[in-house]
């Protein structure tokens, strides 16, 4: 039994050497570049960034909002972004998660510490793609896990918005909606609670409720298109005074109350 047990693991021990062999003989040269940039923008080192990147190569990042910068096409060839993330003392660890196209194309798993917006998303976690040709990076497309942007969305909703109408929107999780924003504390014509999820903002009427009959339910896609401003498309509302048609929704300006 225990000469068994013995060979068992022995044969366990070597297909996990095979596996990790395979697997380091599939990591493509591009890969390289990768780690190194890593490498390199945890150090802070921005002068020796430079030379891992294209002229007008492409940084793009989503969290809230798509963000997209091109660095210069001569001299200084890191983005505004990456020099923001070196002066943030950004430290970054990548993982490689898929190859394409010879390995030119590379999906990473990351993670990110430095200066937060707030503590409970460090590190910060992403999917990235890179696009490298021979020893360059051409372009960086980060995208923020959904349960993080949920945090960021949470924070940056909350406060009093006009345009379409005016909603009021607490740290507590209670909405109101008034023609105006003069009306949002004697005239609100529904209030209520709402929560943030996946991206999507659900209302839920109250029984304060002018408009809508308590218990409304209405869920609507959230986007913001810059960080004082954000529409919302409905995907499902029970409240007549509230609907809009599928997919399409109001829009929303921060105002000073």
């Amino acid at each position: 039994m225990a000469r068994s047990t013995v060979r068992h693991a022995v044969l366990v021990w070597m297909l996990m050497v095979g596996v990790c062999a395979f697997a380091e003989a599939q990591v493509p040269a591009q890969f390289r570049v990768v780690e190194r940039y890593a490498e390199l923008l945890s150090e802070g080192n921005q002068a020796a960034l430079r030379s891992l990147f294209v002229p007008k190569s492409v940084f793009a990042e989503h969290d809230l909002i798509w963000s997209v910068e091109v660095s210069p096409a001569f001299g200084e060839a890191v983005s505004n972004r990456v020099r923001a993330m070196v002066a943030a003392g950004v430290r970054l660890e990548v993982d490689l998660v898929a190859v394409e196209s010879g390995g030119a194309v590379l999906v990473t798993r990351e993670r990110m510490w430095g200066e937060m917006p707030t503590e409970a998303l460090a590190p910060l976690r992403s999917t990235a793609v890179y696009l490298v040709l021979g020893e360059r990076i051409v372009s960086i497309t980060r995208v923020l896990d959904a349960d993080q942007r949920d945090v960021l969305l949470r924070e940056a909703i909350i406060g009093t918005w006009g345009h379409s109408y005016a909603l009021r929107l607490e740290a507590d999780g209670a909405y109101r909606l008034a023609h105006s924003v003069a009306g949002l504390d004697d005239h609100a014509w529904d209030s209520g609670s709402y929560r943030v999820e996946g991206g999507v903002i659900t209302f839920v009427s109250g029984a304060d409720t002018y408009s809508c009959k308590p218990g409304d339910v209405g869920s609507w896609w959230v986007r913001f298109w810059a960080a004082d401003g954000f529409a919302l498309a409905q995907i499902e509302e029970s409240c007549a005074r509230r609907t809009w048609a599928p997919g399409m929704g109001p829009s929303f300006d921060r105002v000073e109350d």
